[in-house]
């Protein structure tokens, strides 16, 4: 039932407002630097913009998005309601995934001091991976390959990497990774200030 779907986006984006926060709070530490200032700022905008798209995802779902279209037509010619909010969520994602990753190997003190992960150099070139290669050549194929679904089944003849559904799973799953990955880490600072009060 895709109304599961669209209500689980709408509260995935609310649910993570808050470690947003927090992840920008770690990600700053105590140094006043101010380039670790922008970063972790800019962190924090391109996850709001990110979550916005994604609530709006579940809002304008694609049956949505196809009534939208039709009724008041779409704001982008050939750029459609749906299109617009999931590109918004996708691509702002992938950019909070890269600048995280990027954060924990310029700052190393965030993974081995502040969150205080015994393996932080695989922790590091994990994220590294999926969030420099796998999810900009995921997104690099998705955004490059026609939307086949739409044509009656003429996708079931191609091959899978003509086909737009593989690589739109693939870039689902890698950042799904990096969040998981990263929400999870967070809890070990979590569950120490609990501990200490």
């Amino acid at each position: 039932m895709p109304i599961i779907i669209d209500f689980g986006m709408m509260q995935s984006a609310i649910l993570i407002i808050p470690v947003s926060f927090y992840l920008r709070k770690v990600l700053r530490g105590q140094d006043s630097k101010l380039s670790r200032k922008i970063l972790s700022n800019l962190t924090l905008i391109c996850m709001l913009i990110a979550m916005c798209g994604l609530f709006l995802t579940g809002v304008i779902s694609e049956d949505v998005g196809d009534m939208l279209d039709s009724i008041i037509g779409p704001p982008i010619p050939d750029y459609f309601w749906h299109d617009i909010v999931a590109d918004f969520a996708f691509t702002f994602f992938m950019i909070s995934g890269i600048l995280v990753a990027s954060q924990f190997i310029l700052f190393p003190d965030i993974l081995k001091e502040q969150i205080k992960i015994k393996k932080y150099r695989t922790a590091q070139i994990l994220l590294a991976i999926n969030s420099w290669i796998l999810t900009p050549i995921f997104f690099g194929f998705f955004y490059s390959v026609p939307y086949l679904w739409y044509t009656d089944g003429f996708w079931l003849y191609l091959p899978l990497w003509q086909w737009a559904p593989f690589w739109e799973w693939l870039l689902m799953f890698s950042l799904t990774a990096w969040q998981t990955a990263t929400f999870f880490m967070l809890l070990k600072p979590i569950n120490r200030a609990l501990k200490a009060k």
